[in-house]
């Protein structure tokens, strides 16, 4: 994956109504080998963003319609390795406490060059490469510790918390999990789509659908899951990725109503079940 991002130029978003300025960083961005395109609106950012895989969106806060605090919203939640930066001339307490909590990568003022906005970005690239070969390198130690003490293969190293429950299936409506196969599909009264999990993907599902709505931290995921008891750095470094990709997974089933797998920033991570449509009222 990292040698592919490498042959291709990232690509970014620019978000601003102010189109003068759109177009300057466009510009700016290109120049500096980037892929660029502009958007005007939020309505219009959310559009591009459900076709098309970009690396980074330059988001200014203060549009007509869908405000750039909503986006920023939804963008984090649907796209999670998307990288955010807000650009505003109107910087408040709440839009920075929004930008926190959507873990943008970069909160720029206007008036602001494009060189400085350029560089903005050629950083939070950086900084995601560094994680992410953070990441691979956690996860291929811990495969080889895995493959060491065979994990995958012995019945007897499976947790004691997967073996306390006796069927394969675990069930979140209209979510099912087969265990023994490893697959997530949907109750055959909704539809027929299926995915493939990976070992751990399966686990750390497993745990978490049948906890629904309760905070797990990356240490108790890789604990109960896992059944490893791993440092707070190491078990992120697991858990994030595995969380991305199920997260992509899930949304290949392009249901409305579907458990969603959300972050508590500092805390961990839940699934939030759907909500209940209202009954209606007898008279």
């Amino acid at each position: 994956m990292e040698r592919e991002e490498q042959r291709r130029p990232a690509s970014v978003l620019v978000v601003d109504d102010e189109l003068c300025i759109s177009y300057a960083l466009a510009q700016a961005l290109r120049a500096a080998g980037f892929v660029a395109d502009v958007v005007g609106n939020g309505e219009e950012a959310l559009r591009v963003l459900e076709s098309t895989a970009y690396d980074v969106m330059i988001l200014d806060l203060s549009m007509p319609g869908i405000g750039g605090e909503e986006v920023m919203r939804v963008a984090h939640a649907r796209w999670p390795e998307l990288l955010i930066l807000v650009l505003t001339g109107y910087a408040t307490l709440e839009s920075a406490i929004t930008a926190v909590k959507s873990e943008v990568a970069d909160y720029l003022r206007k008036p602001i060059s494009e060189h400085e906005v350029v560089k903005a970005v050629e950083h939070a690239l950086r900084k995601r490469a560094a994680r992410r070969r953070r990441e691979q390198l956690v996860q291929v130690i811990y495969q080889a510790l895995e493959e060491l003490r065979g994990m995958s293969s012995p019945p007897t190293s499976v947790p004691n918390s997967l073996l306390s429950e006796q069927k394969h299936y675990v069930y979140l409506l209209p979510l099912v999990l087969d265990r023994q196969r490893r697959q997530l599909f949907l109750e055959p009264s909704i539809g027929n789509g299926r995915v493939e999990l990976s070992e751990n993907e399966s686990r750390i599902l497993s745990v978490l659908m049948t906890r629904p709505g309760r905070v797990l931290s990356c240490t108790e995921l890789v604990r109960e899951a896992l059944g490893e008891d791993l440092d707070t750095f190491t078990a992120e470094n697991i858990v994030r990725p595995i969380i991305s990709r199920l997260r992509t997974k899930l949304r290949s089933f392009a249901l409305a109503d579907m458990p969603v797998i959300r972050t508590v920033r500092g805390r961990g991570y839940f699934i939030e079940l759907p909500p209940r449509p209202a009954e209606p009222e007898h008279s």
